[in-house]
């Protein structure tokens, strides 16, 4: 009782030097302004100017003027250090004097606590009341100045989690629920500071501290059901403060305070269902908040906030699945959320027709289809199942957004299984004699859905009335080039499994060779200069192949053969689409 008697006697003699120093500012502040409106009123030099026993003419009769605001005076505009420095020199033996006996009574409580002059109870006591007060003292003092409030407030609020956690740890006086509610209710109320004096980072100390309090009840066993009750409390309140306030980094700080409680429930070895529930409603308040974020937001900001909370609010359900969820259920309950994400992203996205809603949860939506396939299938089967996907998103994002910009960033998507679908290119089973085998489905496929989403791209880019400068790349003709080139690529395999290398070489060579003259011709002729330039490196890279590979790998009369008849389909394009003298020419430079 003695520490506690200490404590409160230090914080009443802080509270009494500040009253009286702020009380004497007042004072003086009255003083000023008092002898400013006297001296307006009546000039000192003229009333002594009166001679004993005139008449004097009562104050009221002199002229009244109109009274002005008052300045702020020097003292006023002063920084803080001065003021501070003012401060500490008034009076200064005083302070002094508390400053020593402050010193002497933090040596007493020392030497007490060694000597155990104040028991466990005491010390307990003794730490919660400080806390206390400084909580109330954090309170008062934001008042007047936000920042040092701020700091006893959050000072305060640490003083009692960290008694309450020694009250558990080392003298074992509350049940791990007592000490949860005593934590919380100190966190609490630094939320509430924050928002009455609206100081975000405040509010985000105060679910941070939250979220720490599991840590340091040690309950004896793991109680899911407890402590994500708990989280859930958290996170609804983030959520309520977001709606108040709209500080969306608080609703960062509650994902943070979920994905460190999760982190350790990712593992085989750990199964929980009662918290994969809960993780499944934590995603859930997340999505619809981020949600209504957008419908009811007025303004474009915050937009990248939602953005990083979408994504990051995706993951950690990613995680909570694949680490958690059956074996057996994983596909149909990546498929549920994949839909959930997607028809949300897309209602409201026609609703507000921002962007960034479809951006959020559209790309985590696409991300759980692809996570629930991979689920599924596995080798070429994933890769044809990914470029048929990608295909039905292009398409689909073209008849449900209508809007070309999103079509065309959809179509990358086929950038997934064209990086899977390498190892086909280079698989051993093209040294074989079996034409028909996976790899070759896989090249096929990839060609032929390439292909189709090129010209499908440029088709709706036509529609719509966009043109380019001749001779610009879009997307829509990069994916049908890469499309055609897997075609040569699969041509060029299977005729190395049909033929020997000396006659499938130079087929391959003279189909090429006819592609790009034809190409090239086409597009003289149209005045298309995309065409022409395909045709041409199409051209080239065939002249190339035979000037620095075949002429020294392929045999003899194979290689008389190929250099022959390449040769004479490029003399012969001197007799396509020439006219005979004095006629106009009709290509097109």
């Amino acid at each position: 009782m003695f520490g506690i008697f200490t404590l409160v006697s230090i914080v009443v003699i802080i509270y009494l030097l500040s009253a009286v120093y702020g009380l004497r500012v007042r004072v003086d502040n009255l003083e000023r302004v008092l002898l400013s409106k006297a001296a307006t009123v009546q000039p000192t030099a003229h009333r002594e100017s009166i001679l004993p026993g005139a008449y004097v003419a009562p104050l009221d009769a002199a002229p009244v003027l109109p009274l002005t605001p008052t300045p702020l005076s020097v003292n006023d505009r002063e920084g803080w250090w001065p003021k501070f420095t003012k401060w500490v020199l008034e009076d200064w033996l005083v302070k002094l004097g508390g400053f020593i006996i402050l010193l002497g009574f933090t040596w007493l409580a020392t030497y007490a606590f060694l000597h155990d002059w104040i028991g466990p109870m005491g010390r307990i006591t003794l730490g919660l009341v400080g806390g206390t007060l400084l909580l109330v003292l954090g309170w008062w003092r934001m008042q007047r100045f936000v920042h040092q409030g701020s700091i006893f407030i959050v000072l305060g609020s640490s003083v009692i989690l960290l008694t309450t956690f020694a009250a558990r740890w080392i003298y074992d006086f509350f049940t791990p629920i007592s000490a949860l509610v005593l934590m919380f209710a100190s966190t609490f109320f630094v939320t509430l500071a924050s928002l009455r004096f609206r100081v975000r980072s405040l509010a985000v100390v105060g679910i941070l501290l939250a979220g720490v309090v599991p840590f340091l009840t040690r309950m004896p066993e793991a109680n899911d059901l407890w402590l994500f009750s708990y989280l859930l409390v958290i996170v609804l309140g983030g959520i309520w403060i977001v709606a108040k306030v709209g500080w969306r980094i608080v609703t960062m700080a509650s994902l943070t305070v979920i994905t460190i409680h999760s982190v350790s429930y990712f593992s085989i070895n750990i199964s929980a269902d009662i918290a994969l529930l809960f993780a499944y409603i934590f995603a859930a308040i997340f999505f619809i908040a981020t949600t209504l974020s957008f419908l009811l937001r007025v303004s474009s900001g915050g937009e990248m906030d939602d953005l990083i909370i979408a994504g990051w609010n995706g993951l950690l359900l990613l995680l909570w699945i694949l680490t958690q969820a059956s074996k057996e259920w994983q596909s149909l309950i990546l498929s549920f959320w994949a839909v959930a994400f997607l028809l949300g992203a897309f209602l409201v996205f026609r609703i507000t027709s921002q962007r960034g809603a479809l951006v959020s949860y559209g790309v985590v939506g696409v991300a759980f289809l692809g996570a629930a396939t991979a689920t599924e299938l596995e080798g070429a089967a994933l890769t044809i199942a990914f470029a048929l996907e990608a295909a039905a998103l292009t398409i689909a994002s073209r008849l449900l957004l209508g809007s070309q910009s999103i079509t065309e960033k959809t179509a990358l998507l086929l950038a997934i299984p064209a990086v899977l679908s390498a190892p086909s290119i280079y698989s051993f089973v093209w040294r074989g004699e079996v034409l028909f085998n996976k790899d070759f489905f896989v090249l096929l496929i990839m060609a032929l859905v390439l292909m189709f989403v090129g010209w499908y791209v440029n088709r709706t880019r036509r529609v719509l009335g966009e043109t380019t400068s001749p001779g610009n790349m879009t997307i829509g003709s990069t994916v049908f080039v890469i499309g055609t080139a897997y075609a040569y690529i699969l041509l060029w395999l299977s005729l190395g499994v049909i033929y020997r290398d000396s006659v499938a070489v130079p087929i391959a060579l003279f189909i090429y060779t006819v592609i790009g003259l034809w190409c090239y011709l086409n597009g003289r002729i149209h005045g298309e200069r995309f065409l022409r330039l395909y045709g041409g490196a199409l051209i080239g890279f065939v002249v190339l192949r035979m000037l620095f590979v075949e002429v020294w790998d392929m045999e003899l009369t194979a290689r008389i053969f190929t250099f022959f008849i390449v040769g004479v389909l490029l003399m012969s394009t001197a007799f396509i689409g020439r006219k005979k003298k004095g006629e106009a020419i009709t290509l097109k430079q």
